[in-house]
């Protein structure tokens, strides 16, 4: 047991995967010397953040949801792609009383199922599996071509940005097969699904599939993807189209949002349930039946086909009960994973925490401006660390996944940089006052990119152990990945360890 006096940063550079050391590598080719020293000067080791390690099937690139969950609570807990996929495998999906009762609405109002469903195969908010599966299950129970539309998200983002083609290709012909289904919308997921609360954008694809409104419209939907190409508009950012003769969402239609992941799903769920909505003015959607994979906000009192496993005993609960103050922060587009996820996917309050907020910069895309807010951020930081008040600091950088997702080389180059240089202000400061800091990522992204691919990586990431005294050695036996990380902090800290968490990696 170490002294109760320590204290701790755990600084997550999102997107930081473990070098690849090849052209694409935007770490690799950025300037950091000072991150480049911490490497040589400090214990440092590198850990899984993909696959079973973050709840995820193997071989997935693991996300910053998933990371942060698992960080947070100490061990792995299925995710919600797990979860989904296991019910497919068992046949549980093709039985799930919510699912049906759905499908029972439009039968007997004789009415259509909307489903609404991001176009990925990557995991991180959808799968296309679960959409076939719910196709089938629209099969079994007699639904067919007419009575079943789609409102199709196309991704660029966690895909490879022109990848909508081939998928499309392939929903069309599961259709087909099945005799069920029709496309009615497609738009990109910077409309359909931002988190920012720029609800002019959802407004756009709320229009589209809610009313049938849309200054673009389309006879073909591989045509118009396709032209959307020829005009270099990637997947992420075509406009809401709706197909030509959709009126949109009738009364007693059901809803079925199948995204499984919250974050970017909550906005046009609040619009389409009919939330009070501060930023803009809306038309309410005609009376209609809504249900989704899993609950996206407590406050929705709405059906749902998985409700969210929720970790006990959650790393900012034991510092809690141990009486640790603590300090979370972020800007706007990580905020949520260092408190919301942070915490198992729930809101807690905590009487011994701040959280503080840093507006992300209002830019387009984040490869205009790609220090983001960092200097803000840090100048905060390293204000509160000064204060001495806080036993346990966690922020995240989101730089190198945000810039990294435009799948511009040379601006994720300069997030990078832009990180190095915020880094060496905020370990000067921890050491200056007595704190131990690791440093460490969700996952990778910046290590790979380019224009073609602009998605997360399955990457192992660094994890650095910085301490002025030299007191702790990190275990280089073993493998560890994120899920160690609670426990390697209630050991610096001196608390005891919890017997749900995973190892430790300080070597004892």
């Amino acid at each position: 047991m170490f002294m109760k006096n320590n204290k701790v940063i755990l600084i997550v550079n999102d997107g930081w995967g473990v070098q690849t050391k090849k052209k694409n590598d935007a770490i690799f080719n950025a300037k950091t010397p000072f991150f480049d020293s911490l490497l040589q000067k400090y214990p440092n080791i590198q850990i899984k953040a993909s696959g079973q390690e973050v709840g995820l099937p193997r071989g997935y690139a693991g996300n910053s949801e998933v990371g942060h969950i698992t960080m947070g609570s100490g061990r792995q807990i299925d995710q919600s792609l797990l979860r989904i996929n296991k019910a497919i495998k068992s046949q549980e999906f093709l039985t799930n009383p919510t699912i049906y009762k759905s499908i029972l609405n439009v039968k007997k109002n004789n009415s259509t199922l909307h489903l609404v469903c991001l176009m990925q195969k990557a995991g991180v908010h959808a799968h296309l599996d679960h959409l076939y599966e719910t196709l089938r299950y629209c099969k079994k129970e007699g639904l067919n071509h007419d009575n079943v539309l789609l409102h199709l998200i196309t991704d660029g983002r966690d895909e490879n940005p022109e990848e909508s083609l081939e998928f499309l290709s392939e929903v069309k012909e599961t259709m087909g097969e099945l005799k069920v289904g029709n496309v009615a919308t497609i738009s990109g997921r910077y409309y359909a699904m931002d988190r920012n609360k720029k609800y002019n954008r959802t407004k756009l694809f709320y229009n589209a599939v809610v009313f049938g409104k849309s200054e673009n419209i389309f006879e073909c939907g591989i045509e118009a993807i396709f032209e959307n190409h020829k005009d270099k508009i990637t997947d992420e950012y075509i406009k809401p189209m709706i197909k030509k003769g959709y009126k949109g969402l009738q009364k007693n239609d059901s809803v079925f949002f199948i995204n499984f992941r919250k974050d970017r799903a909550r906005q046009f769920t609040n619009m389409v349930t009919g939330q009070k909505v501060e930023e803009i003015k809306y038309k309410k959607a005609p009376k209609h039946y809504f249900i989704s994979t899993t609950r996206y906000d407590k406050e929705m009192k709405t059906d749902v086909v998985f409700e969210n496993i929720i970790p006990q005993n959650t790393l900012g609960d034991i510092l809690e009960e141990n009486k640790k103050s603590q300090l979370r922060i972020s800007e706007t587009e990580k905020y949520a994973h260092v408190t919301f996820f942070f915490d198992g996917g729930v809101a807690k309050k905590h009487k011994n925490r701040k959280d503080i907020l840093i507006p992300s910069p209002n830019v387009e895309t984040y490869n205009l401006q790609p220090e983001m807010s960092s200097v803000k951020v840090t100048k905060e930081v390293v204000k509160n660390i000064n204060t001495n008040k806080y036993d346990f600091i966690i922020l995240n950088y989101p730089n190198a996944d945000m810039v990294g997702h435009t799948g511009d080389f040379e601006a994720t180059k300069k997030a990078v940089e832009s990180i190095d240089q915020a880094l060496k202000e905020v370990v000067k400061n921890g050491l200056k006052n007595n704190y131990t800091i690791l440093i460490t990522a969700d996952h990778g992204n910046a290590e790979k990119v380019s224009e073609k691919f602009t998605a997360h990586t399955k990457s192992k990431v660094p994890f650095i152990l910085i301490n002025k005294k030299n007191e702790f050695s990190l275990n280089t036996k073993k493998t560890f990945g994120l899920s160690n990380i609670a426990q390697t902090i209630l050991k610096i800290l001196g608390i005891e360890e919890n017997k749900n968490y995973n190892l430790s990696m300080l070597d004892k």
